[in-house]
């Protein structure tokens, strides 16, 4: 075993195993962790120099990717650069962020590739020995929950706002389909109203036709005394018809003089032989086919 370190950067002696077993370990134990501890504990060795001799200022940033499995370390370095470092978690391990970002920084340190994962693992567990080392990555983490926190509140607000959105297009799409429901129910409303009317009118003239016919009998000849209604005009002109002079094809002709006793009762006071009728108050003779019907009392 050979434990090699420049002085610029991450020590400053080489050792040999032999020499190494007889400084730290007894020829009992031969156990290798109790050397390691005795070579740490020891003021004159030193595995980690400061960070600023390792040319690094600063963490600027800590990325934490794929549900907490990986994250990605931007190093500042003292000339200005910045460099990103990836730590992964194994599927065995359990996330822990502070020891991911010193493992970043273990890959920073040891660029080349030549160390295996529990090396840079035992790389990083040195350096969290060293108070400088602790306080940058102990900043970098405050930071990084500060953004978190920062973020999360920007996502609540987000949320809330949107939230919110949704709620005032919810409501006024309600004002809009009450609005189209208000108008569509006011017309279905006066349909009905139009419907109500127009059958109740149709009611009423079946009614007052039903008097009509209730109260009126209609007789092949009239007596005197009984009680007359005379047709219509336009009744009498839709059933005979209407002569060139104006006067209505009845029997007797219906002149427009007699116009005025349409619709009236009249009382019968006098019956000619052939059937013609003197009424009462009238000055003209009426046959039997202006006549309604006698109205029953």
């Amino acid at each position: 075993m050979e434990i090699s370190m420049h002085s610029y950067g991450t020590g400053a002696c080489t050792i040999s195993s032999d020499k190494y077993h007889k400084a730290y370990c007894c020829s009992v134990e031969h156990d290798w962790d109790v050397a390691i501890e005795r070579l740490l504990s020891r003021s004159s060795f030193r595995v980690i120099t400061s960070p600023y001799q390792l040319r690094v200022s600063d963490i600027t940033e800590i990325k934490v990717f794929d549900g907490n499995r990986a994250m990605m370390v931007t190093i500042k370095t003292t000339d200005g650069e910045a460099k990103q470092v990836k730590a992964v978690c194994s599927s065995e391990d359990t996330f822990d962020l502070r020891k991911g970002v010193f493992i970043g920084l273990a890959k920073y340190i040891a660029p080349d590739d030549s160390m295996t994962p529990e090396g840079y693992e035992s790389l990083a567990k040195c350096m969290t020995y060293y108070k400088d080392w602790s306080k940058l990555v102990d900043k970098a983490i405050r930071q990084y929950e500060k953004s978190c926190k920062e973020a999360e509140k920007k996502a609540k607000i987000q949320q809330e706002e949107k939230e919110k959105a949704v709620e005032r297009w919810a409501k006024n799409f309600a004002k809009v389909q009450a609005k189209k429901k208000a108008k569509k129910d006011e017309f279905v409303r006066a349909v009905a109203d139009a419907i109500r009317i127009s059958s109740e009118k149709k009611e009423e003239s079946s009614e007052n036709e039903g008097e009509k016919e209730d109260h009126t009998i209609k007789k092949d000849r009239y007596e005197i005394g009984d009680r007359v209604l005379i047709k219509q005009w336009n009744d009498m002109v839709a059933e005979y018809g209407v002569y060139k002079s104006g006067n209505i094809k009845t029997e007797l002709s219906f002149t427009p003089g007699m116009r005025e006793y349409c619709g009236n009762i009249m009382t019968v006071s006098l019956v000619d032989e052939d059937g013609a009728y003197k009424l009462k108050d009238a000055g003209f003779w009426f046959s039997n086919d202006m006549i309604e019907g006698a109205v029953q009392e």
